[in-house]
């Protein structure tokens, strides 16, 4: 009697593994969004990023893709993020980010002053990262890429890219007007009294 109720536990016990492989198998195949929310909600961002990863090359949509970015950003890996944030820059990445009006400007922002950063991170020619943020800076704005890699540069004491990127915004401080003068005038000052 005694085998014959370790036998029945036994197979229950295999039988609920074996069916709770299959779910995930089941997911892994049919809903990789689904694991990747998963995997970011138990807070393992690596597995969530190759989950939207992969459920990105499925769809090819940006909206998938910018999933991946948000989980990448999570993971604060910065070769992840330099590599899936310049992959959603490529291409139509201004145009996808008007065509959201809640978001707009303020996502291209965030993303292209996050993807500078990563980049100047793990680049060993810097002055690539700034030209790369100085391409991708439209207006200058508090939240801009070039700007923000002016305060990565400053935090990381690169006096060189510091200087590199005061010349950068000394020319664009030549045409621009308004509010967006004083704001390149204001940090030019400030990266001069740096330099000091």
């Amino acid at each position: 009697m005694k085998s014959f109720v370790l036998k029945v536990i036994g197979i229950t016990l295999l039988a609920i593994f074996a069916l709770a492989a299959l779910t995930y198998a089941a997911f892994a195949i049919f809903s990789l969004s689904s694991l990747a929310s998963f995997y970011d909600g138990i807070g393992d961002y690596n597995h969530a990023v190759n989950y939207a990863y992969g459920n990105y090359e499925r769809t090819n949509e940006k909206s998938d893709l910018l999933t991946v970015c948000r989980y990448a950003l999570k993971t604060s890996d910065d070769k992840k993020i330099e590599k899936y944030l310049g992959m959603m820059i490529e291409g139509d990445f201004k145009a996808y980010c008007d065509s959201d009006e809640a978001l707009g400007d303020d996502l291209y922002t965030f993303i292209t002053g996050k993807y500078v950063v990563s980049l100047y991170r793990v680049s060993d020619d810097k002055t690539k990262a700034c030209d790369r943020a100085d391409e991708l800076t439209e207006n200058y704005s508090e939240a801009c890429a070039l700007r923000a890699l002016l305060f990565e540069t400053v935090k990381c004491e690169d006096k060189i890219s510091v200087v590199y990127i005061k010349g950068k915004i000394d020319a664009r401080a030549q045409t621009a007007t308004g509010e967006e003068k004083e704001l390149l005038e204001y940090d030019a000052a400030n990266a001069t009294e740096y330099l000091k």
